[in-house]
């Protein structure tokens, strides 16, 4: 592939983003009050409320959160108020015992374990639930520095406010998320239980999105791209147990939130991105887990951005490169670019320190020189090898993994307006 051009359409202003590893449970035990209000994580339902401060500073989360290392509890002292909320207003309410309330959200007080005073009366948490489960929404939030940039936030619509999990920054031109942002706990260890199922997927910008991953959709998109089917079948395969197709890849995966609700908004299709399955299931996946050990290990609340940059290409059957994109439709009109690199930059609040991975999006080059192209900043990953113990970073097939400074890569792509310096190295 020729080698990817320095001025790349990622000219987002930052200042706002900033402000098969399992993972190892930590063996520091939660230090708690006796008189302390306590909730398990692991206790709460699907129509379970939202648990929400009742101020939260600027760039601090507004859910609750288990305080300690090695802990799934959220614990509040005796006499502190907590606001619960059920979003999506409109058609969502509380449900509090011995009340006729058709309001969406309330302030409890706590007592003691699991009680609270709720308009005067002591209830279990537990009897505290919403009319349905909390529903999510996508809110336009103005342009990411860029006209043809939309920044979308993906979060809970309350009654005088919008809760954000997701920010989103999204190409209307091309019809592609250049990237998103988020919040990974430290107690990620002890996310509920990630049981989202495949139709709980939340359409936005596509009517029917998965129609890009159907696999014959994809050899017969190739097949008109390389001018041939037999070389679009040396790509894609699609009998039964093949790994040679694109899926759907999630920039901000389910595993780094904390709560179920949390969760399901990953299923939104502005938050993904097509990828090859054997990177998907490969280092994709292998990178996602090593961030969330490093958060778990370090007691570390990170902040990280992912994203996506080019398009990538594949060589016709005269030997031409082409763009590769996924198409919809009999007249094949509705397209989706395939990145040419998927991206995570990693960043320790606390030790103001951070790193950016790069994955190649091509499992199909023979050798890493193929791969030079591809890169855009100087790796440093020889200077924080700690990240790649027990896997092979340079394995093509299951996606070429490089890393850099924030600083090189910001200068490198246009991505210049930090709100910060980052002094270290993520190691």
């Amino acid at each position: 592939m020729a080698a990817l051009k320095h001025t790349i359409l990622i000219s987002v202003t930052l200042a706002v983003l900033l402000s098969s590893t399992h993972l190892i449970r930590p063996t520091v035990a939660a230090r708690t009050n006796e008189n302390d209000c306590k909730i398990l994580t692991s206790d709460l339902k699907e129509n379970s409320p939202l648990i929400l401060k009742t101020v939260s500073r600027s760039g601090e989360s507004p859910f609750h959160m288990p305080k300690t290392v090695g802990s799934d509890l959220l614990t509040f002292r005796r006499g502190t108020t907590v606001r619960v909320a059920c979003p999506d207003v409109k058609n969502n309410k509380l449900l509090l015992p011995k009340s006729d309330s058709v309001e969406s959200e309330e302030n409890v007080i706590c007592i003691k374990d699991s009680t609270f005073n709720v308009n005067g009366e002591l209830q279990n948490f537990s009897s505290i639930r919403c009319d349905h489960p909390p529903r999510s929404a996508i809110k336009e939030d103005g342009y990411c520095n860029a006209t043809n940039m939309m920044r979308r936030i993906i979060g809970f619509n309350l009654k005088d406010e919008f809760i954000e999990v997701i920010e989103v920054c999204y190409d209307l031109t091309k019809q592609v998320t250049v990237h998103t942002r988020h919040s990974l706990n430290r107690n990620i260890v002890y996310k509920e239980s990630e049981n989202i199922r495949r139709n709980d997927t939340l359409l936005e910008f596509f009517e029917t999105p998965d129609q890009f991953y159907i696999c014959k959709n994809q050899v017969a998109t190739l097949r008109n791209l390389l001018q041939s089917k037999n070389h679009a079948q040396k790509y894609i395969d699609c009998d039964k147990g093949g790994n040679r197709y694109l899926t759907k890849a999630h920039l901000v995966p389910k595993g780094d939130l904390l709560f179920e609700f949390q969760q399901k908004i990953t299923s939104y299709d502005i938050n993904t991105a097509p990828q090859w399955q054997t990177i998907n299931t490969g280092h994709w996946r292998i990178l996602e887990n090593r961030i969330r050990r490093y958060a778990n290990r370090h007691n570390a609340d990170m902040t990280i951005i992912s994203g996506t940059m080019d398009v990538m290409t594949l060589p016709d059957r005269f030997g031409i490169d082409q763009n590769v994109y996924l198409t919809k439709g009999e007249e094949r009109n509705i397209t989706m670019p395939v990145p040419a690199i998927f991206w995570k930059l990693v960043h320790d609040r606390a030790r103001n320190a951070g790193i950016v991975f790069l994955l190649v999006n091509n499992p199909h080059h023979q050798d890493f020189e193929t791969t030079r192209g591809y890169f855009i900043c100087e790796c440093v990953c020889s200077e924080t090898s700690s990240w790649f113990d027990g896997w092979n970073r340079y394995d093509i097939r299951k996606g070429y993994v490089y890393c850099c400074t924030i600083d090189d890569f910001s200068q490198k792509t246009g991505m210049k307006s930090f709100s910060f310096r980052v002094r270290n190295l993520l190691h």
